[in-house]
């Protein structure tokens, strides 16, 4: 079994029972615009959402960060050049198991970085496609209420 990794049976368990430690990721570009996926799974499947990902027991949250960002957006990016967003509560009905009864509820750790030569989006196996997202969006429909507390928290 890979670190971090559990059989599907023990996270089924786990997310069922107990709220996931999660580090959302709020790459933003000149403080305009946010990175964002259209989400391939549940939850918030089929809306566009920040990248991110579950910290795994044992991980700290620099190197969670790390690997978070790396999985998801193919970036080498530093925790030390990050800031926390801030701590959020997300609460799902549903779950990866879409024919289950099991909903999710995340912990989670937002934290911003800023680039600025930014030219390739790289956003990984979660995503569909992907794009820059701007405030002046925070009505857009497809864009799941969550990310939409990060485009209205953004300064």
């Amino acid at each position: 079994m890979i670190k971090g990794f559990l059989n599907d049976s023990d996270w089924k368990n786990c997310v069922k029972s107990i709220p996931i430690t999660a580090i959302d990721l709020i790459i933003s570009r000149n403080n305009q615009d946010i990175l964002m996926g259209k989400r391939l799974n549940p939850p918030a499947k089929g809306l566009f959402f920040v990248p991110g990902g579950r910290v795994y027991k044992n991980e700290t949250i620099e190197n969670a960060f790390e690997r978070i960002v790396k999985e998801e957006t193919g970036l080498d990016l530093k925790f030390y050049n990050s800031n926390l967003f801030g701590i959020y509560q997300h609460f799902y009905n549903d779950s990866i198991w879409e024919s289950s009864e099991v909903s999710t509820h995340y912990i989670v750790l937002a934290y911003k970085i800023s680039i600025i030569n930014f030219t390739k989006l790289n956003l990984t196996k979660q995503h569909k496609s992907s794009r820059w997202i701007k405030k002046v969006e925070i009505s857009d429909e497809n864009i799941h209420h969550y990310s939409r507390e990060y485009l209205k928290d953004l300064k």
